[in-house]
This record gives C-alpha cells, sequence and structure tokens, in this order.
C-alpha cells in the first residue's frame, strides 16, 4: 500500500467495454502478483478507478516507513464524526483491506497513533479477515546475538564492579531499535484506552503471529472478535535454547 492513496483521474473517459465486462476482467487480477496492472488501471479512469482500487488495496503490506507515512498523512478528518476520524478517502481504503500485513509490527508510538485514530466502538480496518504479524528478516539471528551480547557484558560488569553497559556497538541494527522502542517508550495508560472501546481491527480476524516481536505488539491492537490465532514462535525457542545453554 502506497503511504499516499491513489486519487480518481479527473477524466472520464468512455470505456468501449460496459461496466459489467470491466467488472469481471478485472476481478481476475491478482493483488499481489498483478499489483503492477492494477496501479496502472488506477490512472486510466474514474470508472477503472472504482472498479481496481478495492482489489488493489484489499491485500496490503506495510513496512515501517510504509506506516510512518501513512500515519503521519493527511488520513485524519477535522469533523467531529462519531464514526470514523478519516477523510472520506482513507475511510473507504481503510474498509477495502481485507489481508494486513505488518513487517515489523507496529512500534509503541505508532501504536499510539492508531490508537488515536479510531471511535469507540468503531474498527480502523473494519472489514481485515487475516492479520500476519511479522517480524524482521533475521530477527531471531540479531535476538541471539543481543541475548550473548548482554550475558557477556553482565558477566563482564561482575569481574570489573561496573554495573553500566551497553550491546549497541555489538548489535547495532533493526532488532536493538526494536527492542529499543519498547523499553525506552513509555506507554499511555492501557486502561483508560480499552476503557474508551479502543478498536483496530473488527469480527472473525485470523490473526498469524510469526516471531517473538509480534506476540508483544499482538495485545495493543484490540480486535473485537478473533476466529484463529496461529503463532510461530521460532525465535522465542531460539532465544529459550541460548538462556538454557548460558
Amino acid at each position: 500500500m502506497s503511504p499516499r492513496t491513489h486519487l480518481p483521474p479527473e477524466s472520464s473517459a468512455q470505456s468501449p467495454l460496459p461496466t459489467d465486462v470491466l467488472i469481471e476482467v478485472v476481478s481476475w487480477l491478482d493483488p499481489i502478483s498483478d499489483r503492477s496492472t492494477l496501479r496502472t488501471l488506477l490512472s486510466v479512469s474514474s470508472d477503472l478507478w472504482e472498479i481496481s482500487a478495492p482489489i488493489l488495496y484489499s491485500n496490503v503490506t506495510l513496512g515501517r516507513d510504509q506506516l510512518d507515512a501513512l500515519l503521519e498523512g493527511n488520513v485524519l478528518s477535522s469533523s467531529t464524526s462519531t464514526t470514523s476520524k478519516l477523510r472520506p478517502r482513507a475511510q473507504r481504503t481503510f474498509a477495502w483491506i481485507k489481508t494486513l500485513r505488518l513487517v515489523p509490527p507496529p512500534s509503541p508510538p505508532e501504536v499510539y497513533k492508531l490508537w488515536n485514530a479510531t471511535v469507540p466502538n468503531v474498527p480502523l480496518f473494519p472489514n481485515v479477515r487475516i492479520l500476519h504479524l511479522d517480524d524482521p528478516p533475521g530477527w531471531a539471528e540479531r535476538l541471539r546475538q543481543l541475548n550473548r551480547a548482554r550475558r557477556a557484558q553482565k558477566k563482564s560488569s561482575y569481574d570489573t564492579g561496573d554495573d553500566t553497559w551497553s550491546t549497541r556497538s555489538s548489535v547495532d541494527d533493526t532488532c536493538l531499535n526494536l527492542i529499543e522502542d519498547d523499553e525506552s517508550y513509555i506507554w499511555p495508560d492501557y486502561s483508560a484506552l480499552l476503557a474508551g472501546n479502543v478498536l483496530i481491527f473488527g469480527d472473525n480476524v485470523d490473526v498469524c503471529v510469526r516471531g517473538t516481536y509480534g506476540c508483544w505488539r499482538l495485545p495493543s491492537l484490540p480486535v473485537r472478535s478473533v476466529r484463529n490465532l496461529t503463532v510461530h514462535r521460532e525465535a522465542a525457542v531460539t532465544l529459550f535454547g541460548d538462556l538454557r545453554s548460558g
């Protein structure tokens, strides 16, 4: 998903094909493998934009930069509506998303921005049916490195009497940045937010969590109801193995 939602073209050139035929043809396109084709169709005509956009945005992957850009963009409205804080175009786009993959899962500041974009009892992504929370590539190995470095630093502090330590020199990457985000961020009061009926996702969501960071983040993304929950804990199992061996 682009951080900037594609606008429908101003031109509404008449297509030589009937609308129902266009719908049938475009419906065969895949939101992943045919993404470039769908993006092209968005700029052809307003009719094709209306047909193609729901398919293009039905399956969305957001990295950290994309999520930041989306949350910093003009998605919030100045109105006091009780049904949505989103601008109409953003509201439509969010409603089209059926499969959402967050790689990595949102950081604490990003989670708070998601919470802030909601209104009571109204899911921000109402029609998401499949949610993936995936750890960054190589997370498991970096987590092992971080764990070993911390153990080594801790052992060294016993020998030197210095109880200050840092692992940034040995593990300076996305893994450490994510962990430091969690450790340094002061979370707002969970109970107050949940009492306000914050909802990020709606009903009957299938959630797939791959890795440790996704497990940490899942409780901060309220879902009205979960149909299935699948948790892959390869990173955690590896980490626990390091702890046992240490």
